[in-house]
């Protein structure tokens, strides 16, 4: 069985990613996954991305619209960040 060397790491703005490991990758965590396995978790990744913007394009009356969607759940997860931290 064929493992794929995967870092979960984090940007400047603190958004989780998952990318191929580079060499010395630092900060980050290594995790060693199956091809199976990756691939299990970006369908799983890639069906509720598709689900949050298809519901919120409906919510916000653009049913269909899955840019919409994206950009509005997109702003909708950061105002709710910035009021959990106080921001706003």
């Amino acid at each position: 069985m064929e493992s794929i060397k995967f870092v979960l790491d984090r940007d400047p703005q603190e958004r989780s990613f998952i990318r191929p490991s580079v060499k010395g990758a630092i900060p980050g965590r290594q995790l060693n996954w199956p091809r199976e396995e990756v691939d299990k978790r970006l369908k799983t990744i890639m069906k509720n991305i598709h689900r949050m913007c298809k519901e919120t394009a409906e919510q916000y009356g653009a049913p269909g619209n899955y840019v919409t969607g994206a950009n509005i759940a997109g702003f909708v997860k950061v105002v709710d960040s910035m009021i959990d931290q106080g921001v706003v």
